[in-house]
């Protein structure tokens, strides 16, 4: 009788999120995905996504190249997707390595995440892309596990 054997669990895609604080009063920006989207439809999330090529290129000088494209990609998702512009070359020393993240084998779609988290810029007013993200919002943490806990996000 032949044995069956699993193809082994594909490798984790690099991946970073930004965790965004505001200070006055103290939120953190959370933006909600597409009804559309593969990959965590619906849900509210920090911005963040996978970590591209052109993040690894302008990496490649940096000690740590994974760290430092994953700093890269945060600051660009987040611009992508709610408009926030972290100046980079001084927001990439800034962000604070938060969490590291590895989805376990069994998972469908695997991510190697990188969490980071920043001081919003003064004033910063996050406008959804209307693509992937079609609402933002810098949420009071209490507030927003108070509506899981409701079941409304």
């Amino acid at each position: 009788m032949p044995s069956s054997t699993k193809p082994p669990p594909a490798a984790p895609l690099p991946a970073a999120t930004l965790v965004l604080l505001q200070a006055e009063p103290f939120a953190v920006l959370m933006a909600k995905r597409h009804t559309d989207l593969a990959f965590g439809a619906d849900h509210w999330v920090f911005p963040g996504g996978r970590v591209d090529a052109a993040d690894l290129e302008a990496a490649r000088h940096h000690p740590g190249i994974d760290e430092a494209a994953a700093r890269l990609a945060c600051v660009r998702e987040a611009r992508e997707e709610t408009g926030i512009v972290l100046d980079a070359p001084d927001a990439l020393p800034a962000l604070v390595p938060f969490a590291r993240w590895i989805a376990p084998p069994r998972t469908a779609r695997r991510f190697d995440t990188w969490f980071f988290l920043a001081e919003a810029p003064p004033g910063a007013a996050p406008i959804a892309d209307g693509g992937e993200i079609v609402e933002t919002a810098f949420v009071a943490p209490s507030v927003m596990l108070e509506r899981l806990a409701r079941g409304d996000v």
